[in-house]
């Protein structure tokens, strides 16, 4: 029995039925509205699933970029916010970052590089907070 499948593929094994499906639920008692501790711990609980929630479909792109083609790329950037742009020693580059929906990447890939990205890099998000 796995998890992830990270077994599975580790030992060049495939699935070949689901035992058991399952989903979480949380259940909370009605009177946790007249506890101010309690509902604080709550909200702070379901902050952290949420953020979690969102890094799973998200990713953290970072690419280096001519400086000129800046507005270009930024258009094709579906980024959750404006990307941080940072300096490079090169003056005539600069390092784009930014966060976006994990499923777009290949969509844009090829119109990244068009623009002059390059040392394009997608890395996983532990959290997210918004």
């Amino acid at each position: 029995m796995v998890s992830t499948g990270n077994t599975l593929k580790l030992n060049k094994l495939k699935k070949s039925f689901d035992v058991f499906e399952s989903q979480s639920a949380l259940i909370v008692n009605k009177d946790i509205e007249n506890d101010e501790s309690k509902k604080a711990i709550l909200q702070n609980f379901l902050f952290r699933i949420d953020s979690a929630l969102k890094a799973k479909t998200s990713k953290y792109l970072m690419m280096n970029a001519p400086k000129d083609s800046l507005d270009q790329i930024r258009t094709i950037l579906p980024s959750l916010k404006s990307p941080t742009i940072v300096p490079l020693a090169d003056p005539a580059m600069v390092a784009v970052h930014a966060v976006i929906p994990a499923d777009q990447f290949w969509n844009i890939f090829g119109d990244l590089q068009n623009a002059g990205a390059s040392g394009i890099l997608l890395l996983p998000i532990e959290n997210m907070i918004l």
